[in-house]
């Protein structure tokens, strides 16, 4: 059970949680929050779990009170983006280039230059050799070429 002597909530080390806006069924509610330390499961390295972020999980989402951050923000992110690469990828049309372009982009910032150049050589292959989007299909391409010599040679 979470809770906060006055003096902490005071003070601003605990900040007051609101079970009538919990869910919580076997576990008790939080009646504070207060910064935790966890270990991301991905990297391992140790992050907060804010007080303020818990708030918004128990208090306003309506999380499970026994739900807890598990990875770290630069971990969440890429999770975040990995999760939605594979819902772009179910049933993927290579002609939607919004889509393809979304992919493309998520690979990019992950730096993931190999899977850019594959999906945008696929999407290229669908299109008329003089059509503009070919054109700008292969531009792209060699513009990550571009990027990745410079890596190398940064190297």
């Amino acid at each position: 059970m979470d809770w906060a002597c006055d003096e902490c909530l005071q003070n601003g080390k605990a900040i007051k949680g609101d079970p009538t806006k919990q869910l919580f069924c076997h576990a008790p509610p939080h009646f504070a929050y207060f910064d935790k330390e966890k270990e991301c499961r991905v990297c391992k390295e140790t992050f907060v779990f804010t007080k303020s972020e818990q708030q918004y999980w128990y208090d306003h989402l309506n999380f499970w009170v026994q739900a807890t951050r598990i990875y770290c923000l630069k971990c969440q992110s890429a999770k975040k983006q990995q999760d939605r690469i594979s819902q772009l990828l179910n049933n993927f049309d290579y002609l939607d280039i919004e889509k393809l372009k979304e992919v493309v982009a998520l690979y990019l910032t992950q730096g993931n230059y190999e899977k850019a150049k594959y999906h945008l050589t696929r999407g290229k292959k669908l299109r008329q050799r003089d059509s503009l989007e070919y054109i700008n299909l292969d531009s792209w391409i060699n513009e990550i070429k571009k990027i990745e010599k410079g890596k190398i040679s940064a190297s």
